[in-house]
């Protein structure tokens, strides 16, 4: 609130600048005032319209968020028509094509913008369109060519298991530790690629091995997110007592930014323990309470969370709130379509446009629209089967089934990924099919 009225004053001194209105979006949005914000968003573009850096990341999805995706697409289309020779511009077009399902289109402009300037982030985002079309050698090639870019790796190791060539994964985990990229010590990104890999292989022994590795002798923010991930595993092979000491062990130690993660997954651990939800709630209310600065990375798992400990426990009265602050985030795959979930079985009056913003979004992440997370490999191969279970709650049976084979040739191996497979089956009304 603070933001934006600071922002609101200075405009009154500078009206018509473009740096005013565009915070003042971005206060907006904190604020979860999508209407306002967007149209602050189409102001600072307005005046500005030749500046890449009003069509941000907070203009865009104010316009997603809202269902306005054909006026986003517009708006770019016309921008890359207009000031074709900044690439920003071809790139987000590119991006765009993608997520419309237009995959030639996509590949020839961001072809175009690569002309104009080289970068591995901008190499990642030709090499996502040429995995969608079909592509996959040719997109492998480029993300090798852009293997100094932090997620090349995650794409590589995703499209050979998409492509069943998981022999030539092992002797790939091993080279890239051969090689520092521009940021990252080439240990700690070993230890990302192989730790997911190896997770998502059910191979949680050596994940574990990984993990330990890397925390011994790992940059402290990197140091923390490995031990999360060895609490994953401990948890999934059932040893709750080993990822309850390890999350208190951590709690001392961590950074402060890290600490609302390490209480949602003690409220995880307790639910599991106790077979029940209340204490689990209470703590997921104490995870939240510890952001002392909000961050959206580490708030989209906590909501969700506590979202599913409420319905769980019955509490139906504070649902339809947690899934309106959930209104904000789309990067994980889950939250669309939990909400979209609960929100029907609930009787929420909201129900029949959380579906609808669901399909919309996850379309989007299952065409690869954000290169810049981590594991994206992952994101695209959850955001498929979460669209297969959307797409067969709305009663689209056929398009449910195109989903989900796709779900299964991105991910084979994935358990948690086979469920929700076996769940949209079940909707479709396979039921032979779910069993299997």
């Amino acid at each position: 609130m603070l933001h934006y009225e600071f922002f609101n004053s200075l405009l009154e001194v500078r009206p018509g600048s473009s740096d005013l209105l565009s915070g003042i979006a971005w206060g907006l949005t904190r604020m979860k005032e999508y209407e306002k914000a967007a149209e602050y968003g189409r102001k600072a573009v307005k005046q500005s319209p030749g500046i890449a850096r009003y069509y941000s990341y907070t203009f865009k999805m104010n316009l997603i968020r809202l269902n306005k995706w054909q006026e986003w697409f517009d708006i770019i289309q016309e921008a890359a028509e207009k000031y074709g020779d900044d690439p920003y511009f071809l790139i987000v077009l590119s991006v765009e094509q993608r997520a419309a399902g237009n995959y030639k289109d996509a590949i020839i402009t961001a072809q175009r913008a690569l002309e104009l300037k080289r970068e591995h982030w901008m190499l990642a985002s030709l090499a996502i369109s040429l995995w969608m079309s079909g592509d996959a050698q040719s997109a492998l090639d480029k993300f090798r060519e852009a293997r100094g870019y932090w997620i090349s790796a995650h794409m590589i190791v995703a499209i050979l298991k998409s492509e069943g060539r998981f022999g030539e994964i092992e002797s790939y985990l091993e080279s890239i530790k051969e090689y520092t990229p521009d940021y990252a010590s080439g240990l700690d990104h070993w230890a990302s690629v192989a730790g997911q890999y190896y997770m998502s292989m059910r191979r949680f022994d050596d994940a574990l091995a990984v993990y330990a590795e890397y925390r011994e002798s790992g940059e402290e923010t990197w140091s923390a997110d490995n031990s999360l991930a060895m609490v994953e595993c401990y948890r999934r092979i059932g040893a709750i007592d080993s990822a309850r000491h390890h999350l208190e062990e951590l709690a001392d130690s961590s950074l402060l930014i890290y600490r609302p993660l390490i209480f949602m997954d003690l409220a995880k651990l307790k639910a599991i323990e106790m077979r029940g939800h209340t204490i689990a709630t209470e703590l997921a209310e104490q995870a939240l309470a510890e952001q002392d600065v909000p961050n959206d990375w580490v708030t989209q798992p906590m909501l969700l969370a506590q979202l599913r400990f409420r319905y769980a426990g019955g509490n139906m009265d504070d649902i339809e709130k947690t899934l309106e602050e959930l209104q904000s985030f789309t990067v994980q795959s889950a939250i669309p379509y939990r909400k979209a979930q609960i929100a029907a079985v609930s009787g929420s009056i909201n129900a029949g446009l959380y579906l609808d913003q669901a399909i919309l979004n996850l379309t989007r992440l299952s065409r690869g629209e954000y290169i810049y997370t981590g594991g994206i490999g992952v994101l695209i191969g959850e955001a498929s089967a979460y669209r297969a279970l959307a797409l067969a709650r709305a009663g689209k049976p056929v398009e449910a089934a195109c989903e989900i084979k796709r779900a299964i040739k991105l991910e084979p191996e994935r358990e948690d990924i086979a469920y929700n497979v076996a769940c949209a089956y079940s909707l479709n009304g396979d039921t032979a099919l779910a069993l299997q």
